[in-house]
C-alpha cells in the first residue's frame, strides 16, 4: 500500500512539474496561469492530509531547480513550498466527497495559496520594484489575484471534473 502511495505521489508530482513550465500566463516579477496545481490537488485528495501536505511540500522544494524568481530563503519558502502544501487539505475529501466539497475544499486551498504569496509579496516587494506604489498592500492583492484567480477557476473546474473519475481508479 505504501509503495503504491509513493508512486501515485512521484507520478503526480513528475506531472504537476511538467504542467510548472507550461505556463498559459506569466507574471513579470513571478506568478502565473498554470495548471500544474491539478496533479497536486488530486494526490493530496487521495492520499489523505499527511501524505498530500508532504507530497505538495516537496512539490514546492522542487522548484529550487526551475528557474524562479526569488531574493531570500524565507520568500522562497512561503512563495513555494508553503504556498503549494496549501493543498494538502483536499486530503480531507478522502472520507467526504461530495460535489458541493469538492468546490469549496479547491477554493479554500487555492485562499490559503494565495495567503501565503501575500504574505511574502508584503515582505519582499520592497525588493522586487524599483518605485514603490503609494499602496504596497493593494498593489500586492491585485497582482496576486490577478494570477490566483484565474488558476482557481481554471483548476478547480479541471479537478472537480476528474476527481470521480480518476479517484475511482487511484484508490
Amino acid at each position: 500500500m505504501v509503495k503504491k502511495l509513493i508512486t501515485k505521489g512521484a507520478i503526480c508530482l513528475s506531472l504537476a512539474y511538467i504542467l510548472g513550465f507550461c505556463d498559459i500566463f506569466k507574471l513579470p516579477f513571478g506568478g502565473g496561469i498554470s495548471l500544474e496545481s491539478i496533479p497536486l490537488m488530486i494526490f493530496s485528495s487521495i492520499a489523505g492530509p499527511i501524505g498530500g501536505f508532504i507530497a505538495c511540500f516537496t512539490y514546492g522544494l522542487m522548484m529550487l531547480t526551475k528557474p524562479s524568481a526569488f531574493v531570500h530563503p524565507i520568500q522562497f519558502l512561503l512563495d513555494y513550498p508553503l504556498a503549494f502544501s496549501s493543498f494538502f487539505i483536499l486530503g480531507f475529501l478522502k472520507e467526504n466527497s461530495k460535489q458541493i466539497n469538492l468546490w469549496l475544499m479547491s477554493i479554500l486551498a487555492f485562499c490559503l495559496r494565495a495567503f501565503w504569496h501575500i504574505i511574502s509579496g508584503l515582505l519582499f516587494c520592497k525588493l522586487f520594484l524599483k518605485e514603490l506604489p503609494e499602496n504596497i498592500t493593494l498593489y500586492v492583492l491585485s497582482y496576486n489575484a490577478s494570477y490566483i484567480i484565474p488558476t482557481a477557476i481554471i483548476c478547480t473546474i479541471i479537478f472537480v471534473f476528474l476527481y470521480h473519475k480518476l479517484t475511482k481508479r487511484l484508490y
